[in-house]
Formats: structure tokens, C-alpha cells, sequence
């Protein structure tokens, strides 16, 4: 997968606001973008974690800035665009064979030598180091001096300070609107994911249909939801999600509710 932006369609929306490149960073908008998981920095729901830069120009790439964690993913859902990372806190290094009789204390350190002097990773991710490597991607991009659209229905207004702090000769405007528009038309390929989402949600409904019980709690009902999507999804190359809220009776939600005779079940469900 790789991602849904209409390249075309985005220039003339972009064109039409008098801005040269949209930049995305919340989760959801990042994974429209390139079909692939923004990564664990991203649960934080803070800018920073990622970056998607998607010029008005298509003679430029589509750039990413991604946690290193996260880069091989990228790299291979996106072989045409231009990738940056920045350090998580997440550690990694590559036992090679011939280190094999070594300690692993010492396999370790041998998997991380040609690091950068200094080198270190943070608590979780850091918003400075991300934006310094979209801040040389715009460089590289010739949009150093450009008006760039941002998710301000997204990004916290301490974030938001930050970055215009370090885009030093960029304009940060509202790009949230073009975004919105982008993602109202689907192509053919997200309609058939809708379609197949549907399809699996109808298959956890059913067997919460012929399955559920008095006595049954709501963790047990929501399980009888997934094994139904998850049955009818066996063999599907996608990597299939579920989302739950349930309201059992009169009472809120809690996952220890036992479900009585007579008691209506409220579900919302969705698969994708």
C-alpha cells in the first residue's frame, strides 16, 4: 500500500489556498498518506512523532520524517519518497554472526558502533529533532521560505509555538480544510476497503447475533465480535483492526457487565 493522495487533486487544492506544500502529522492523516503505521511514538498524539511533506509541486517527492523504528516499514510502503528519521526511545542493533561466542553485553555494543559521537536516545521522542530533519527536507525541497498548510485541527498549540520557533522563514497556515478535502474523495481502492470493512463487521454482528447469552459479560460479547471478524478476514493479505464500544443495559460501559434477560445490547462496531 501506498497511501491515497491524489497528487493531481492536492496541487489544485493547494494552489487554490496559495500554499506549496501540506504538512501532516497526525496519525491517521500520516497513514492516509502513506499507507503505513506512523508508529508507537504516535499513541503519544502530539506533533513531532512524524511528518508527511506532500509538495504542490509533483515534481517533487512526497517526504517523510519517521522515527528510525519505524523507517524500514516506510521506506518499503513509500519506495519513491524521500525518508528522514529521528531517534525514540526504542533500542535496536544487529547481532552478526561472527560475534556469535562474544557476551551479549558485547554483541550489543558491536551492533551499535558507527553512531553519530553523542549519540542518544530520548524518553519517548523529541519534537526538536523531528522538526530538524523536516526543517533540511524543506531545505532539499526548496521550500525553505514557503507557506506550508498544517494540521491545526491537530497540533497543540505548545507544539504549534515550537515549530514556527524552529521553521525559521516558513509560514505555517491551516491546512486541515485541504486535508479534509483530500480524504472526501475516495478512490477505488479505499472503497474497496470500506466495502471489505463492512463486510467484516457484518460477519462479528452476525455471530454476536447467534452467540450471545444471559450470563455473558461484555468482554465475552465483544470477544464473540472479534472472533466473527476475525474468522471471515482468514486469508486476507490486510492487516485487520477492530473497535468496540458497548453499552450493555442501563448501565455504562464496563467490561465485568453481565448481560440479564430482557437487557438491550448497544454496540458500535467497526472493522478495518
Amino acid at each position: 500500500m501506498t497511501g491515497f493522495v491524489d497528487r493531481e487533486r492536492a496541487t489544485d487544492l493547494m494552489q487554490r489556498a496559495g500554499i506549496e506544500a501540506l504538512v501532516l502529522c497526525e496519525p491517521e492523516a500520516f497513514q492516509y498518506a502513506t499507507g503505513a503505521w506512523i508508529g508507537p511514538a504516535g499513541l503519544f498524539r502530539r506533533a513531532g512523532a512524524g511528518f508527511v511533506v506532500i509538495p504542490k509541486r509533483n515534481d517533487l517527492p512526497i517526504g517523510i520524517v519517521v522515527a528510525d523504528f519505524q523507517a524500514a516499514q516506510l521506506r518499503a510502503a513509500m519506495a519513491g519518497a524521500v525518508v528522514r528519521t529521528h531517534p525514540i526511545w526504542i533500542e535496536s542493533a544487529s547481532f552478526e554472526p561472527a560475534t556469535a561466542d562474544r557476551p551479549v553485553a558485547q554483541r550489543i555494543e558491536a551492533g551499535l558502533v558507527g553512531r553519530a559521537p553523542g549519540f542518544s536516545r530520548p524518553a519517548t521522542f523529541e519534537l526538536a529533532r523531528s522538526v530538524r530533519e523536516l526543517k533540511r527536507m524543506l531545505a532539499e525541497f526548496g521550500l525553505e521560505r514557503a507557506t506550508l498548510g498544517i494540521e491545526l485541527d491537530f497540533v497543540p498549540a505548545s507544539d504549534l509555538s515550537a515549530m514556527q520557533a524552529m521553521l525559521t522563514g516558513t509560514a505555517l497556515v491551516n491546512g486541515s480544510q485541504i486535508l479534509d478535502r483530500l480524504r472526501a474523495v475516495k478512490s477505488q481502492s479505499e472503497i474497496d476497503l470500506l466495502q471489505q470493512g463492512i463486510v467484516l463487521s457484518e460477519a462479528g454482528l452476525s455471530r454476536l447475533q447467534q452467540h450471545a447469552a444471559t450470563g455473558m459479560r461484555q468482554s465475552e460479547l465483544i470477544a464473540l465480535y472479534r472472533q466473527g471478524v476475525a474468522d471471515a478476514a482468514a486469508g486476507s493479505s490486510q492487516q485487520i483492526s477492530t473497535a468496540e464500544y458497548v453499552t450493555l443495559g442501563a448501565r455504562p460501559k464496563r467490561a465485568d457487565a453481565v448481560a440479564a434477560a430482557g437487557d438491550p445490547l448497544k454496540p458500535t462496531w467497526c472493522a478495518a
